[in-house]
């Protein structure tokens, strides 16, 4: 019992001094123990060895601020990593997802509270502030290119081109319902993925979402123009036979970028239609969002769907 209180006194003392280094040598200096014993004795009584439980401690620790609204990479800094890249992999490997996802799939405390307290409201919107929808591709473009430079997590301007200059050679005479060029849809698509701190890759397959499926060009035609890494993504989400769960991390944030703003433009399609897509996004994308092992679903995609039923 009472190296159980001394072990919750030590876990305070860290949780208070997260911000801090916390080498093990000064923990054990204000507990008054040599550093092997002291190491032994926590690893004894919490299961965790002190670095690993200062590490989870973080982790916990940047999810509630991204959670809150903070970028990735300002969590990742806040948790002592140098680059985004370590920090995702360590939570990845901590939470068994990506912290992009946690950021997409977070219900706002204010809109939880508001609902806690039986206020009726519609969804606001957790990747980004409404785009003009009549806004043509240069302009998209130009706000992808601030939003990619802006989420901190690194890109190659010049492959981010190839990507916008691919998609509008694809895309070229397709329209939309709403009359406006089919390439606006697959780069709002990488706006809503670069607000959320997808990276380049994420992004870029984005801009192509459903290239492969809706027209007759090749991925293969496009392989000099695109990483390997997005390739991949773009076959994957092209697999016809692919269930929505089944796809990775990456590919299935993709999927659910396009059917946000899909369900954002809901309205341009008929009234059979409508229901159609909001019977499909409860039914299998909703559901998806439970992927990352939480009960925060993708709000915005549920409050569109059932306004619409």
């Amino acid at each position: 019992m009472e190296n159980t209180e001394f072990i919750l006194k030590v876990k305070k003392y860290i949780n208070e001094h997260l911000d801090e280094s916390l080498e093990i040598e000064v923990i054990a200096g204000w507990a008054g123990y040599s550093v092997y014993h002291f190491a032994r004795l926590f690893k004894k009584e919490s299961g965790l060895a002190v670095q690993e439980y200062i590490r989870q401690r973080r982790l916990i620790r940047a999810s509630k601020e991204i959670l809150d609204g903070s970028r990735i990479l300002d969590a990742a800094l806040s948790c002592g990593y140098q680059s985004p890249s370590g920090f995702c992999r360590a939570f990845k490997k901590e939470f068994g997802f990506p912290p992009e996802l946690l950021k997409v799939f977070g219900l706002q405390k204010n809109w939880s509270d508001n609902n806690k307290k039986g206020r009726e409201m519609y969804m606001g919107h957790i990747f980004m502030t409404q785009t003009d929808e009549h806004m043509g591709k240069e302009e998209l473009f130009e706000k992808l290119s601030e939003a990619v430079l802006e989420n901190g997590r690194g890109c190659d301007m010049d492959g981010l081109k190839r990507g916008y200059n691919a998609a509008c050679s694809i895309y070229q005479g397709m329209n939309r319902y709403s009359g406006e060029e089919y390439v606006t849809h697959p780069l709002h698509v990488a706006l809503l993925l670069a607000e959320a701190e997808a990276d380049e890759d994420t992004v870029i397959a984005g801009m192509l979402c459903d290239a492969f499926t809706k027209t007759s060009a090749s991925i293969e035609d496009y392989a000099g123009d695109i990483s390997e890494a997005a390739m991949g993504i773009l076959k994957e989400i092209s697999d016809q036979d692919r269930d929505i769960p089944d796809l990775t991390d990456n590919a299935l944030l993709v999927k659910l970028a396009e059917r946000l703003h899909n369900m954002r433009t809901i309205e341009y399609m008929d009234e059979e239609a409508r229901k159609e897509k909001s019977r499909e996004t409860i039914k299998i994308f909703v559901p998806a969002c439970k992927k990352p092992g939480n009960e925060k679903l993708l709000a915005e995609l549920n409050d569109i769907a059932m306004k619409y039923l």
